[in-house]
């Protein structure tokens, strides 16, 4: 395949984000459960209200550590392999049909959560950034919900 680096270090970056996307978003639900146990959630607000106000947080941050971890693990994993090494699991990504539509769902996924984040942001007169980065874990992680509900989806 061409650019077979590329191809490995997307495909380790795409996954690594999309797991970040799903930590965010059980870890800050984790999060709210405790506080709530504990009696400690900020000026007496409700768990789902904590849950709504950060969600879009930890999910954002959980996409982009995840994200760039997963990109430096498949750089640094390449770095340690030869040229033929490289081209096999270039090779195996590209014709594996299932790892293709899972990467292609988690790309439009991405792409359609950036797009509409960005324009509710915008409707509500909020940061058009804050509201991307917001929709692009969404976006991935309905894409993954999706897929899994129907996997034979036309990607």
């Amino acid at each position: 395949p061409k650019l077979p680096y590329f191809l490995v270090t997307y495909h380790s970056g795409i996954r690594g984000a999309a797991i970040g996307a799903g930590f965010g978003a059980v870890g800050c639900a984790a999060i709210a459960g405790l506080k709530s146990a504990r009696g400690t959630l900020p000026g007496g607000i409700s768990a789902g209200s904590y849950i709504y106000t950060r969600a879009c947080g930890y999910m954002r941050g959980g996409t982009v550590l995840f994200g760039l971890v997963g990109a430096g693990l498949a750089v640094a994993r390449l770095n340690s392999v030869d040229e033929d090494g490289v081209e096999d699991r270039a090779f195996r990504l590209k014709f594996n049909a299932m790892q293709n539509k899972i990467d292609r769902a988690l790309a439009l996924g991405a792409g359609g959560g950036l797009v509409i984040g960005a324009l509710a942001a915008t409707l509500r007169g909020g940061r058009v950034a804050r509201g991307a980065g917001c929709g692009v874990p969404v976006g991935m992680l309905l894409s993954m919900a999706a897929l899994g509900a129907k996997p034979d989806l036309p990607i």
